[in-house]
């Protein structure tokens, strides 16, 4: 979806490693069992609420800005042409 909104790969890209680095550390919020997403309710929890809020952020993004996404579509879809010379 932000690759659609802005037209560029890089700020994905960017957000993508910020998740990363936040899952791959030590913190206590990378830990099994800690707060209300402790175990296996809590982990379905956690996956409930991630799913909701995304497809939401999604929507409202889709929705909103429906002709910059269609025009970004447009761009990135484009094929490109390239001089293709045999010799």
């Amino acid at each position: 979806m932000l690759i659609l909104y802005s037209g560029k790969l890089w700020p994905t890209m960017v957000i993508h490693a910020l998740y990363d680095i936040l899952t791959f550390s030590e913190t206590p919020l990378t830990q099994d069992g800690v707060g209300i997403f402790g175990g296996n309710i809590g982990s379905l929890i956690h996956v409930i609420i991630s799913l909701v809020l995304w497809v939401s952020f999604a929507a409202f993004l889709l929705i909103k800005n429906r002709k910059l996404i269609k025009q970004n579509v447009q761009i990135l879809t484009q094929v490109q042409k390239t001089d293709l010379t045999i010799s």
